[in-house]
């Protein structure tokens, strides 16, 4: 068993998956549905995940419906630590948001 987020349908909320600090235990994000939400997938005060997916392997993530904020965001953590593995286009590939609150973007 490897240990990880797999399978969740998330509807309607604020922010669909928070990472805060180290995650390191969870090494799989895969086969999440992301649905109307402010942010959908956020790394927040260092939040560290690893890369999700792989090379040739993608994470089958899924961002559906309208985020107010963005589908991705790193607040006050190192985006570029964190690699996700996707589809190519429709509800797979997410925007990834440039801006990362560390650095006062």
């Amino acid at each position: 068993f490897i240990p990880g987020l797999y399978c969740n349908k998330i509807e309607n909320t604020g922010v669909a998956m928070r990472f805060l600090g180290s995650n390191l235990g969870i090494t799989q994000v895969l086969h999440n549905t992301m649905e109307n939400h402010y942010y959908g997938f956020v790394l927040k005060n260092n939040g560290f995940i690893g890369d999700v997916g792989s090379d040739g392997n993608a994470s089958d993530n899924e961002w559906k419906g309208s985020y107010t904020g963005s589908e991705t965001l790193a607040d006050d953590s190192d985006g570029s630590y964190c690699t996700l593995f996707v589809q190519n286009g429709g509800v797979y590939d997410p925007s990834i948001n440039p801006i990362d609150r560390l650095n006062g973007g």
